[in-house]
């Protein structure tokens, strides 16, 4: 089976055939499709996944899976959320916007708890739609640690490894993740197909 995965975001689509890995299922960039930029104006995270799922399905003919995730900290009021892709765009690297989102909790002195938000939507070109949740616990850390993973990987300690999601390798990060949750999820749907 072939599933085209809505996103333009090259480290999503690593973690998402590391996901896949397993299955008889072969994942396919949306980039195979020249798919245009999608408007996500949903206001949550099931609005926004679906968005792109049914767009890059009816583009590509194809199944589609999309993933829409967000961090979500409580000093700022469960902000960025679904803008988190959308926050500090002024400035170009992850590296910068991590240094920045821990600026601005720094400054709020409250508390750190966060949460990392994935909704997977799975879109078929006859229009049935299946949705996935997960989400991970955390916090914001006082400095940027670690390389590995993408976003804001380098500043969320995770509860469940007592690590920041930057210091671990993905297949580690994903046992935990909410993307990783989201997907056993969508992986039991397959496997009861």
């Amino acid at each position: 089976m072939k599933i085209v995965l809505a996103t333009k975001n090259e480290g999503k689509l690593e973690e998402f055939r590391s996901l896949f890995k397993d299955l008889n299922i072969e994942i396919l960039s949306e980039k195979e499709f020249n798919v245009g930029e999608i408007i996500e104006d949903g206001i949550t995270f099931e609005e926004n996944s679906l968005i792109k799922a049914k767009t890059v399905s009816q583009i590509s003919g194809l199944p589609a899976l999309a993933d829409d995730s967000g961090l979500c900290i409580d000093v700022l009021e469960g902000k960025p959320g679904v803008y988190t892709a959308r926050w500090f765009n002024e400035f170009s690297s992850y590296e910068d916007r991590c240094k920045k989102m821990v600026e601005l909790v720094d400054e709020k002195n409250g508390s750190r708890d966060a949460k990392f938000v994935s909704v997977i939507t799975l879109y078929y070109p006859n229009g049935e739609t299946h949705v996935f949740r997960g989400e991970t616990l955390g916090s914001i850390s006082h400095e940027l640690k670690g390389n590995l993973g993408h976003g804001y990987d380098p500043i969320f300690y995770s509860h469940d490894l007592k690590k920041n999601f930057g210091e671990v390798s993905i297949e580690l990060k994903n046992t935990v993740s909410h993307r990783g949750r989201a997907f056993q999820k969508l992986k039991e749907y397959f496997k009861n197909l």
